[in-house]
């Protein structure tokens, strides 16, 4: 198959005929524009291929901003401030679907700019931090706040803040028989020395 295209043309001659071809493809003759159009053609699955990959990552940005956002807003819902509560509260506006995610996710390294200064970790970790840090035994409401300085600075120090420790179990074991001790040896006065004047453990 014969071609207008010599095997030796230089770089320049190449350049210079593109260059013609993306102004007006009738300025060049039918074999430069041929090879041109293939050459397109051949590019456009590797651009496309990377705008697509460009959008998939974008949307799940999107979606691991919106989850650290949803917990900003309400992980103190959920948080565990009921100590004699079995199970945490729920609120089906931080279930993993609603949220744009399923199970096979968990195991996705992602990061975002509004958490841990954009640390990389998996979905699941990132989780399990949200949770430790927005909804654990205490609970933080501070989205509302209009100045965003201030709202930014809550967030850092509750980022930040320490990792609570677990008290050990002869502390805790402890610390109950002080309170019963002195809650029996309340009763026991208010029983015994009815309509006295004293101070009550809430009072003192």
């Amino acid at each position: 198959m014969r071609t207008s295209i010599s095997p030796r043309a230089n770089l320049e001659l190449i350049e210079e005929n593109y260059r013609r071809w993306r102004r007006n493809p009738e300025s060049v003759d039918s074999g430069w524009s041929a090879f041109f159009e293939g050459f397109e053609l051949g590019n456009l699955p590797q651009r496309d291929g990377a705008a697509a990959t460009a959008a998939r990552e974008a949307a799940l940005q999107t979606r691991v901003d919106g989850l650290i956002y949803a917990y900003c807003s309400l992980g103190h819902t959920v948080a565990r401030i009921d100590p004699l509560a079995e199970t945490r509260p729920q609120n089906p506006l931080l279930a993993l679907r609603e949220l744009g995610f399923s199970e096979s996710d968990l195991e996705l390294r992602v990061s975002s700019k509004f958490f841990l200064d954009d640390r990389s970790m998996t979905l699941r970790e990132m989780i399990s931090l949200l949770e430790r840090i927005y909804a654990d035994s205490i609970g933080s409401e501070f989205m509302h706040i209009q100045d965003p300085r201030l709202r930014d600075w809550i967030r850092k120090r509750l980022e930040t803040r320490p990792h609570k420790r677990s008290t050990p179990a002869a502390v805790q074991v402890a610390l109950l028989r002080a309170l019963l001790e002195a809650e029996s040896f309340e009763i026991f006065l208010h029983t015994r020395y009815v309509g006295q004047k004293r101070f009550s453990l809430q009072g003192s």
